[in-house]
Order: structure tokens, then sequence, then C-alpha cells
């Protein structure tokens, strides 16, 4: 969520400096500012076509030296090569005179001396433009997001986002100095404390894009931090395994390995820091177990949609509203105050005829009280309004308390809601079986079978009334559960568990038929922790209560 209001608090880091965000016009000029310098560095690591073209050259002249050199002698052959080594101090006249004395024909001497010349001028040209190293489909720039979640219940503060960015800044400049922090900036006007860092990829003292290989050097220098040992090839090469599947695996599980090693050389900085500039908070790393698993999944898929599709956005909205309702009544309120402005005037104005014409003096007096009225009528009004929007900015206020609530108690409601599903399922699982004795055809056959189970064995008609007792106050989301589950009982029990499903499903299917389904029942108790400034459910503390 954005506050204009607190945008002013925001900071930025250009050119070494960190200071107040300015303008939008200046923040553009900032941006089109490091384009140019990135397009600008990217153009001059770029092989021209005279210089690609060059390069081919080189190696055409290298051979035909070569070709010239193999079948010469040795003192000519080492004269030749030491000449190609040291192009830069190439001297014309006493290559011609070396050959010359070496008894070299006059034609071949020529067009030797002539072809060393070019691959001496072709040398020097390629080892300037050797040192251009561009990748075309290379990432120019790294953007680095320091984020304290929502849930930590920090409030958001310009001091506490001045700290994340200086923070960050250190940080990246100490492990990587030679990959400029092009911009920075923090944010004091959303709901959370957080900065953006953009790195500039290309290395200035390498003129390369070794950012990974800084990174996994890095970690690999801080091992001891690691909660394992870097993986190696010999982990995932095995005898049915191919080589380039145990290589692909082997850059995953690095992947993996260089991020969490770095992720805890970055805690440590960063609670050294805040231990430093007594922030009282520290980065610890959040333990996934099976209580949370489901949250964590929750939270994962949502974070890959954007914001205004992700659920439990509601309160976002009612926000909104609520806005859209101040904005309005501040604008009816102007309005009103223009028309009361324009009337006060129109009745200076008619003062003035007033003043001349005595005789109507009386008349003055009671238009006067009754523009007294009408002042203090809107004196009445204008406070009304404002004690409106005084409740609005409260309503406004509990909401994004209340936020937080909510969410927490949606997760609660889940949990409590699958338990409870679960038990029902288990409580009819074993009413069912409890019947299975009265169902045993085979037993009523024998003679103890007879004596024993002559008035409580079950026929079909019994049974069948037995089940539709026993489902009838089960929720259709256990129904469903049960009726999802095969061979719940033994395998010679066949018989006995279809007979049951038949009036499990019936009974799904009858719930349905008339709009009684598994959504309906989670609707129903959906808001039973709602904030207390939405309206409840008349049912909606029913669940927590059973």
């Amino acid at each position: 969520m954005y506050d204009e209001e607190l945008s002013s608090s925001n900071k930025i880091f250009y050119k070494n400096e960190i200071n107040d965000l300015d303008t939008n016009d200046e923040n553009q000029k900032i941006l089109n500012e490091i384009f140019e310098k990135i397009s600008t560095s990217s153009s001059e690591n770029t092989k021209t076509e005279e210089e690609k073209k060059n390069a081919n050259n080189l190696k055409s002249y290298k051979n035909k030296l070569k070709n010239f050199y193999s079948i010469a002698d040795d003192d000519v052959k080492d004269f030749v090569i030491s000449t190609m080594q040291n192009f830069k101090k190439f001297d014309e006249n006493n290559y011609r005179e070396f050959l010359t004395a070496n008894s070299i024909s006059l034609k071949s001497v020529k067009n030797q001396t002539a072809l060393m010349k070019k691959f001496c001028d072709a040398s020097a040209i390629y080892e300037t433009s050797s040192q251009k190293n561009n990748i075309y489909n290379a990432n120019q720039v790294k953007e680095v997001i320091l984020v304290i979640p929502k849930k930590n219940g920090i409030d958001v503060s310009e001091e506490t986002n001045s700290f994340l960015l200086k923070t960050a800044i250190e940080f990246y400049k100490e492990n990587h100095p030679h990959n400029e922090i092009l911009i920075a900036f923090s944010h004091s006007d959303e709901t959370t404390n957080h900065c953006h860092l953009f790195l500039n990829l290309r290395n200035s003292k390498t003129n390369k894009f070794d950012f990974v290989e800084q990174e996994t050097e890095l970690a690999e220098k801080n091992q001891h931090m690691a909660l394992r040992n870097k993986p190696k090839f010999e982990d995932f090469k095995t005898g049915k395994r191919k080589e380039t599947t145990a290589n692909k695996l082997l850059l995953n599980e690095t992947q993996k390995w260089r991020g969490e090693t770095l992720q805890r050389l970055f805690y440590q900085h960063f609670n050294k820091s805040a231990k430093e500039q007594a922030m009282d908070f520290e980065a610890v790393f959040n333990v996934k177990n099976s209580t949370n698993e489901d949250a964590y999944k929750f939270m994962n898929e949502q974070s890959k949609l954007p914001k205004e599709k992700r659920q439990l956005n509601m309160l976002h909205l009612q926000t909104e509203t609520i806005q859209k309702k101040i904005e309005i009544a501040k604008a009816v309120l102007s309005e009103e105050s223009e028309k009361t402005t324009n009337a006060i005037g129109a009745r200076n104005k008619n003062q003035i005829v007033i003043e001349r014409q005595k005789d109507v003096y009386s008349r003055k007096n009671k238009e006067l009280s009754e523009l007294k009225l009408e002042v203090e009528k809107y004196n009445k009004e204008k406070e009304k309004k404002a004690i409106e929007i005084k409740r609005f900015e409260e309503d406004l206020k509990k909401l994004k308390q209340e936020e937080a609530t909510h969410k927490e108690s949606i997760k609660s409601f889940t949990q409590e809601y699958f338990t409870k599903i679960f038990d029902e399922m288990k409580m009819l699982y074993q009413q069912v079986l409890g019947l299975k004795p009265l169902f045993e055809r085979n037993l009523k056959k024998t003679g103890l079978g007879k004596i024993f189970l002559k008035n409580d064995a079950l026929d079909e008609d019994e049974f069948d009334n037995r089940v539709k007792d026993i489902v009838r106050d089960k929720s259709v989301a256990s129904l469903e559960l049960f009726n999802s589950i095969d061979r719940h009982y033994d395998k010679k029990d066949k018989d006995f568990e279809a007979r049951t499903k038949k009036w499990t499903h019936k009974e799904v299917k009858h719930r349905a038929e008339n709009n009684r389904t598994s959504k309906n029942e989670w609707t129903e108790y959906l808001d039973r922790s709602a904030p207390s400034s939405k309206v409840e459910n008349e049912n909606s503390h029913k669940l927590k209560n059973t």
C-alpha cells in the first residue's frame, strides 16, 4: 500500500551519496543518466565489424607465416617466430636484410616482409580489441531487495529504512568493491520497511561479467558458516545417470549452497550493524516444519501473483473505499464553503444598498440576523463534517490494525476446520465399523450366530437405516473425504464398504441438490473471526464451539 504523504522520507543513494528523493523530473534525469552509462559501456565493449574482420585476417597472416618458416632453416624460423612474438618492435628494414642475408629470393623477401608488416599491424589492433568483452545475452544490472516482512510488526519509519539502505550498501561495497552500485533507494511510504539496490554486473577491474564467480568465491571463503559442504560432481554421478544430468544437478545444488551461505553471511553483517546502531531487532532464520508447511506453500504461491490479485486483500479494498469517501467529503465541504463565501459577498454588496435606503433599516437588521443564523448553521455543518472525517480516519486506522489479526484468523480457522473434518470422518468410520458384526451374513448362518445374533442381526433395510442415521449429522466435507478413500476396511469387507458408501454418496448428492456443499460449509464459517468493523455471520462461532 502506498502513502504519498510519507514519500518525503524516501532516500536515494547516487554517486556515492545518500539524499532525499527529489522531484519526478530530477529522478527521471538520474534514470536517464544510468541508462546512458550502461548503453555507453556496452557499446565501448562491443567489437566493431572492422575489428572482427581484422581478427580473421590475423589468423590468415599467422598461417601463411607458419607455412613459410616451417620449411625454412632453423635460424630463419627462430627469427620469424621471435619477430611475431615481439610485433611491437618490428623493423621492416632489419627484417628484409635478415631474409636477404639468408639466401631468400628477392621476390620471397618482398612478399614475406609485406606479410610480416600486415601481421604486426593486425596484432596491434587485435591486442586493443581483445580487451572488449561484451556478452549480448548477459544481464547488465542486478536488483537487490532487502525487506523486513510486515508480520514482524516493525513500524515503517525513515530510521529503519535508512538503516536497511546503509547496511545493504556497506555489504556490497565490502564484498563486491568492483561492481558499482548504480543507484539505490529506500521506501518509507509503503506497507513494509524495504530498500532497492541496482548493481552494475560488469566488473570494473576485470571488465567481465563475473558476479556469480565472485559470489561463489565469497561463499567458499565463508564455508565455515554453511550448513553443509559445497556439492561435488561425485555426489551426483552414478552408474546409470548421464554426465549431463549429473552436471545439471550439481549446478542446481551449488546455486542453493551458494545462496544459503551468502544469506548467513549477510545476516551476520546485518545483525552486527543492528547491534552497533541499537536498532532493537535482529535477522533470524525461519524453521519450516509440518505446522507451517501449508502456510509457506500458500505464501510462495501468492508471491508469484500481482499484488492486486492476491487473496486476503479485502481490507485493502475497504481502505481505498474509505479514502475515497473522505476525499468526497472534503470536496463537498470545500464546495459548501465556497457557496457560503459567495453568499456572504452578495450580502455585503446588498449592505451598501441598505445603507442608502434608510427607510428599510428594519429589513436590514432582519437580513443580518438571518445571515448570522446561516453562518451558525454552516459552522455546525462544518463541525459535523469534521467529526465525520475524524471517524473515517479512525476507522481507517482500525482496519489497518485489524488486517494482521484477520489474516492470522484465516490461518487458524483453516487448521481448526480441517481438524474438525478429520475428526468427523474418524467418527463416521468408527460408527460404521460398529455395524460390521450386524451385517455379516455368513455369521448369521452359524449355530452361534442364530442363537446370539437372532435379534441383533440387521436385515438390509435396517442396516441402510442405521447408515442413514449415522451420516445425517456429518458435514459434507467429511462425507466427501470418506468417499474419496478406497478400502477403509479389510479386502473381504468389500460389500460392506460398498453398501455403506452407497448411502454416503446419496447423502452428498442429496445435499448438493439443496445447495449444501463443502464449499458452502466453508463460507458459512469463514468470517467467524472477522474484525469488529465487519458484520459477522450469525453462525460465525458455531465451528469454534463444535
